[in-house]
């Protein structure tokens, strides 16, 4: 009798960790934590590549019917993000450019709750090293939810960037993303991501852990056609510029070919993709060289 009680304090205990496990703890590549961000990608296809020593994540906005807010693939060995994912509607954008209640918004940094401190960057791993704490995914992008404004500020969307990156080309093209969306009143897909390990320096020191610092960033935008094919500009900026100017983001124009040849991800996979970059839709010239970084 003893043992079988015994045996049954054990089921419940063991179904109760389980079913308060957070969402990001699953394994990477079995596409159960994704299911709840399926929109954030286009055409639903999660990008392919490498997934070893990795953690999904997939955030939703408690204060919005639980929308998908971003989706990325973790590093738990660099504490950055493999890559991050979202998407930007007309319909947010709208909210965003409207909504005084905005009007008031700061700062959030914090610790990822859903993900272990030592698969992730501290806050103090930044402090003195000259790096800002780059968003990997646009706070204003989110900013149509104050939940997923917040949310944007997780360590897990965070990736050591130069101030002049960071707030100079970077930022950029993320007004520009914006611009995009309200412009042709369309819906905007971004992934962004890193590759490399900067020579100075190499990781961000300090506990628990250390933080690799990347050498090269990229994003890649997509929208979908008329025809239902996915048009893509792609953009790779080193990690070190030369000044902090946002117009200068058009100088880092790529190509997908090149993003996926670096980073060993497959973003569009089986979806039926504009190979060439489509001037006249993004409005800027393809470059004789596209950028590349190393």
């Amino acid at each position: 009798m003893v043992i079988t009680v015994l045996q049954n304090v054990f089921k419940i205990v063991l179904l109760t960790t389980v079913l308060a496990w957070p969402l990001a703890f699953a394994a990477a590549g079995g596409g159960s934590v994704y299911q709840s961000c399926t929109d954030l990608f286009p055409g639903s296809v999660i990008p392919d590549g490498p997934t070893d020593n990795t953690l999904e994540i997939c955030k939703t906005a408690k204060d919005a019917d639980h929308a998908p807010i971003f989706a990325s693939l973790q590093d738990t060995q660099t504490k950055i993000p493999v890559w991050t994912a979202h998407r930007l509607t007309p319909e947010q954008l709208n909210t965003i450019r409207t909504d005084p209640a905005f009007d008031g918004r700061k700062d959030f940094f914090a610790e990822d709750p859903d993900v272990p401190l030592s698969d992730q960057s501290d806050m103090k791993n930044y402090v003195n090293t000259g790096y800002d704490r780059g968003h990997q995914v646009r706070a204003l992008d989110l900013n149509w939810s104050v939940d997923a404004y917040k949310t944007s500020y997780v360590m897990t969307n965070m990736a050591p960037q130069t101030p002049n990156l960071n707030r100079g080309a970077w930022l950029g093209l993320e007004d520009q993303f914006q611009t995009w969306v309200g412009d042709k009143n369309t819906t905007l897909w971004a992934f962004a991501g890193s590759w490399g390990q900067n020579a100075d320096p190499a990781n961000l020191k300090g506990k628990p852990t250390n933080t690799v610092v990347p050498a090269c960033f990229y994003k890649v935008i997509v929208a979908q056609g008329d025809d239902g094919a996915y048009k893509v500009i792609s953009a790779v900026f080193p990690q070190d510029l030369p000044d902090r100017k946002r117009k200068v983001w058009v100088n880092y124009i790529s190509s997908l070919d090149i993003v996926e040849k670096r980073s060993g991800l497959d973003f569009l996979k089986g979806l039926a993709t504009d190979q060439a970059l489509d001037a006249e839709y993004w409005g800027v010239q393809a470059p004789a060289k596209p950028s590349d970084c190393s």
